[in-house]
């Protein structure tokens, strides 16, 4: 399982990033939905009530988003005051996601850098745009230049966001250009998504192992003997870390090394830097 926090400006193009990314095949978790999910619960729409009075909800008891935004962006004390409410919450949800998933997924998150990366969080891509280039597209929501700023004014400058980020895609060309690199990105989250470590047992792990590492289809191999009753053939267990897809291939090239057996794991979670290390030996 590979996990990429998702995040950007707004207007940056963050949302297009995830909609190319689950046309891509990745599991997509939208953090806002889970927000919005989180305001259905009676306890939450009490906490906003006992904080804010009965403006933020209609005459039938129900969250009204609207009015909850402009309370907590009228200062800094009420903008924390609902960080600190929310995502607890939002984080522990996505976290019961997570749990039910495999392969790679996206989880789109506003206020990544702000509420704190998770642990389940593999890598991170941020998406931004200068100002110009938001404002043509917030302008089609109904967002001027002082509502963003006043979604803003309390978020982490830029320049710090892209210092926290293991990915950085600038959208301030071509719609083309954008899918081009959002897409480069997402076929290594895919590759990643799907490794695992494969074990082979073989009579012959040396031939073997290199035939693999020639072939580009294993990374970071390792052979450890097996022990046996005496007199009986040697065989060693091969381990190497490769890519799902590429199942095939190596089965075919181990079978004709006369493998007796080959198995394939897909663990929950890698270091990244042992995947991406893994990654860069293997076949694209």
């Amino acid at each position: 399982m590979w996990v990429i926090g998702l995040t950007g400006d707004i207007g940056a193009g963050k949302s297009t990033a995830a909609r190319i990314f689950d046309a891509m095949g990745a599991a997509v978790i939208d953090a806002d939905a889970v927000v919005r999910e989180l305001w259905r619960s009676p306890e939450m729409i009490e906490a906003a009530r006992s904080r804010w009075g009965g403006d933020v909800t209609d005459g039938k008891g129900r969250f009204v988003a609207a009015a909850a935004a402009a309370k907590a962006f009228s200062s800094e004390e009420e903008y924390r005051w609902l960080c600190s409410l929310l995502h607890p919450p939002v984080f522990r949800e996505i976290g019961r996601h997570l749990a039910a998933l495999s392969g790679w997924i996206v989880v789109e998150i506003p206020l990544l850098f702000e509420a704190g990366i998770p642990s389940w969080v593999d890598e991170t891509l941020y998406v931004t745009a200068g100002a110009e280039a938001r404002g043509r597209r917030n302008a089609g929501r109904g967002l001027d230049g002082k509502a963003i700023g006043e979604r803003e004014r309390w978020l982490l400058p830029s320049e710090e966001k892209r210092c926290l980020s293991h990915f950085v895609v600038d959208n301030e060309g071509s719609v083309e250009s954008f899918s081009e690199a959002i897409s480069a990105l997402g076929r290594d989250f895919a590759d990643l998504g799907g490794m695992g470590r494969f074990e082979a047992v073989s009579e012959a792990p040396e031939a073997l192992k290199e035939a693999l590492l020639d072939r580009r289809l294993a990374a970071l191999p390792e052979i450890r003997p097996l022990s046996g009753e005496e007199g009986a053939v040697s065989r060693s267990e091969l381990r190497f870390f490769g890519l799902a897809r590429r199942f095939p291939d190596v089965e075919r090239l181990c079978r004709s090394f006369g493998v007796v057996s080959l198995l394939f794991e897909e663990p929950r979670r890698f270091s990244r830097c042992l995947a991406r290390r893994a990654l860069k030996a293997l076949a694209r």
